[in-house]
């Protein structure tokens, strides 16, 4: 066992403190840019799946700790009863002398992991508060005031990071109307970014975060890039993009042509899929 329940509940411990850090760095006032992302709220979900698997493993290895307790407490009861007039050689002696010094090792061992469990509940308490405030953020959404200050700083924004920050922060969102967050302005507004940057990178992160959006307007911007970009992974963006607008004829010829036709598999694989989706 050495140190690996003390190890465990030590890294159980400091995900709720990265968690915690990470929420409060990510969560930020009403006005501001901020807002929890979409890869955000995937990597705390990810967190979420290790710190269940941390947890399977300490409670296996709590059952565990109790069997080596009781059997050590057995151990030391009938090493108690040991006389040592009944040793018949200097052998015997050292032979018990080496048994009782790993048995206090192993003693010092068990504590300190039964010390470590018991920290360990601290941190669920920590886990469990940080996750009910992320289920908070998450059901409420920004305020009508934080929407459109995303709003206009996807349109308006100083900067292309800052436009596509505010764009993450939107994705997901509806005003008081039920409408998406990613108003009609601001799906203009990446269209332009889409035509005018030269990142690839930024091009495909426009359509990831504008998934689910079904503005008539982003279409031809969609059906230029899944044809035309010289980078893969924006067609293939694209081509997941597109998926929202379907059943209509149009996008499915567009698919149907990037799925026969386009010379990268992952591109392929990905209008083939969208394709799919009209069926269900």
């Amino acid at each position: 066992m050495k140190i690996f329940l003390p190890l465990m509940a030590i890294a159980l411990s400091s995900v709720a403190m990265v968690i915690a850090v990470f929420f409060a760095r990510s969560t930020t006032p009403a006005g501001s840019n901020g807002g929890l992302s979409e890869s955000n709220r995937e990597l705390m979900r990810e967190m979420g799946r290790t710190v269940d698997a941390l947890e399977k493993r300490i409670s296996g290895a709590e059952r565990d700790l109790k069997l080596y307790r009781s059997e050590m407490d057995s151990l030391g009861a009938a090493a108690d009863k040991l006389d040592s007039g009944d040793l018949d050689s200097r052998a015997d002696a050292r032979t018990l002398s080496g048994v009782l010094t790993r048995l206090s090792s192993l003693e010092e061992r068990i504590s300190l992991s039964e010390e470590a469990l018991a920290g360990r509940d601290q941190a669920q308490v920590e886990l469990g508060q940080i996750a009910q405030r992320l289920r908070s953020e998450r059901s409420s959404g920004p305020s009508p005031s934080s929407l459109a200050d995303l709003r206009v700083t996807a349109v308006d924004g100083e900067s292309v990071e800052k436009k596509l920050s505010a764009l993450r922060a939107l994705r997901g969102t509806r005003d008081e109307d039920g409408n998406d967050g990613r108003s009609h302005d601001v799906v203009l507004s990446m269209i332009d970014i889409v035509r005018t940057s030269e990142d690839a990178s930024v091009r495909a992160d426009v359509y990831r975060q504008l998934s689910g959006v079904t503005d008539p307007s982003l279409l031809d911007s969609l059906f230029y890039s899944l044809a035309n970009d010289t980078h893969f992974k924006v067609r293939e963006e694209a081509a997941e993009t597109l998926s929202d607008y379907l059943p209509d004829p149009e996008v499915e010829r567009a698919l149907e042509q990037a799925a026969e036709n386009d010379e990268n598999e992952k591109v392929r694989q990905e209008a083939y899929k969208s394709l799919r989706k009209r069926h269900r």
